[in-house]
């Protein structure tokens, strides 16, 4: 009984702790919260900063090519023939298991039958 209370408070202490808020702070003062618009103002200062200092490093917008529109038109893509049959098979082995299984669940609860 001991043993179960131990673990029990164990598991909560976690749980509890675990959902608790805890923040980490700067050594040199307190940050304020964090918000979703100066993370993007950030974000974007970051990005025109990073690109002032390497202009050569700028995103090159490609046109796609007729051959790869002509490649892609084939749907969404899945497999073919050979991920059918697999599926089928994988799908059939799963039935014959599950048989299998309540058969001899079957067995050992009814074991006069």
């Amino acid at each position: 009984m001991t043993l179960r209370k131990i673990v029990s408070t164990t598991l909560m202490a976690s749980l509890l702790l675990a959902a608790a808020p805890i923040t980490a702070r700067a050594a040199d003062g307190p940050t304020p919260a964090p918000s979703l618009r100066a993370s993007m103002d950030r974000a974007v200062a970051d990005a025109v900063a990073a690109q002032k200092a390497n202009p050569a490093a700028k995103a090159v917008r490609r046109q796609a090519s007729a051959a790869t529109g002509a490649r892609m038109t084939g749907g969404g893509g899945g497999g073919g023939k050979g991920t059918m049959v697999m599926m089928i098979l994988g799908t059939a082995a799963g039935l014959a298991g599950t048989y299998f299984v309540v058969k001899e669940m079957r067995k050992q609860s009814n074991p006069g039958q």
